[in-house]
């Protein structure tokens, strides 16, 4: 079951990236751990999801993923396989690039808290 989505917010994104410089001694973002990362997808995972207005047992099902292992998705408890992202980003009805964009946006927001 596909649930077509769109943040209203998206189009109108505050967060506006640059361009990604891959040195990473020039990055504009502070070391960043693998739980910060999780921890922004989970973030970005809820934001679409209850955009959505569906229940984490309804996304698991539709993503045919554990509920219990949504939950720990969205509280950046998983270091979720790039599979597993595309069947949730599938069940939201979004492109996976959006929940990606969401978490980068969800990094530099707390890049920017941590200053």
């Amino acid at each position: 079951m596909l649930i077509p989505l769109r943040l209203a917010a998206h189009k109108t994104h505050s967060c506006h990236l640059k361009p990604v410089d891959l040195n990473p001694a020039e990055s504009n973002l502070p070391h960043v751990t693998e739980r910060r990362v999780q921890s922004a997808f989970g973030k970005a995972l809820r934001k679409y999801r209850q955009a959505a207005e569906l229940s984490q047992e309804a996304l698991a099902a539709s993503a045919r993923l554990n509920r219990t292992y949504v939950g720990d998705i969205e509280r950046g408890e998983r270091n979720v396989s790039i599979v597993n992202m595309h069947k949730l980003a599938k069940a939201l009805g979004v492109n996976l690039s959006e929940l990606i964009h969401e978490m980068e946006c969800q990094l530099r927001a707390r890049s920017h808290e941590s200053r």
